[in-house]
Parts: C-alpha cells; structure tokens; sequence
C-alpha cells in the first residue's frame, strides 16, 4: 500500500501531461528525493546526502564495521517518461528497508541509494548537465570523471 501511495505522488509531482518529466537537478526530480526523504524519516531510518546530492536512506546495523548491504536506482526520468522507471527501484529498496525494520535486529546495516541525473544525457534541451553526459551522479560517488570512457577504465 505504501509504495502505491509513493508512486501516486510522484505521478502528481512530475506529470507533463504525457508522462513523467524529472529533469536532472529541476524541481521534480529534488521534489521526488525530497518525498522519498520525508517517507524515510516518517518511518525512523537515517538519511544523508552525498555531495552529488545523491540521498543515501540507511537502517543501521548492530555491527558498524560491516560493509552495508546496498540497493538503489534514479529519481530522474527522461522526457515523458513512465513513473516507473528507476522509482521503481528506490521505491522498493524503500519497501525493505521498513519491512526489515519491523522483523527486528540485523548485523549488516542496509542502504538504498538514490541517484540523481542518470537520465540526463536525455535531458538535452531541458536540463543540459555536464555536456549530455549520463550516469552524473554516480560516476561522482565513485571518483570517475564524466567524460571517462570504458576503455580509459579498464
């Protein structure tokens, strides 16, 4: 019921008439990190953003030290897009974390990540980013620049 109710207001919140626009860093995509949030504090989890502005939503574990179990996707959507794509996955993570919640202690800490401007080579001639390049966001949590190619990474 929750998630139905999240994608609900995300549809409210990005609708274009066609489909879902949350342009790279506009007002639609922060509005749709800015739900998830309020959604993920309301149920007692932890939040943080990154420098990229990427929302990280953790239930700790009992043992810090342990590498965090991770899910996540984007908030963006292309131009007209569906409600669907990439919400979709946060929006689950979402839905873990607050079962897990509920079943009590866990060692690991879990996390969903949101990630912002993953559509936004798409997003030419709305929002242009980083010279259409996609994947902004997360290239910048792990410290590859934008322009890098596969080859340069190998």
């Amino acid at each position: 019921q929750l998630s139905i109710e999240i994608f609900s207001k995300l549809q409210e919140a990005s609708f274009d008439g066609v489909g879902v626009s949350r342009e790279t860093y506009g007002p639609s995509e922060t509005a749709a990190f800015e739900l998830l949030e309020a959604y993920a504090l309301e149920e007692g989890l932890e939040v943080e953003w990154d420098a990229a502005r990427n929302l990280i939503i953790r239930l700790p574990g009992e043992n810090p030290e342990l590498a965090s179990v991770a899910t996540g996707s984007h908030l963006d959507s292309v131009p007209e897009g569906s409600n669907y794509d990439g919400a979709a996955g946060v929006i689950a993570g979402l839905a873990v974390l607050i079962a897990s919640k509920d079943e009590g202690a866990r060692q690991r800490s879990m996390e969903v990540i949101a990630l912002r401007g993953e559509e936004s080579a798409s997003s030419v001639g709305r929002v242009t980013l980083d010279h259409g390049h996609c994947l902004v966001s997360s290239r910048k949590m792990i410290s590859i620049p934008p322009t890098a190619t596969a080859p340069e990474l190998l």
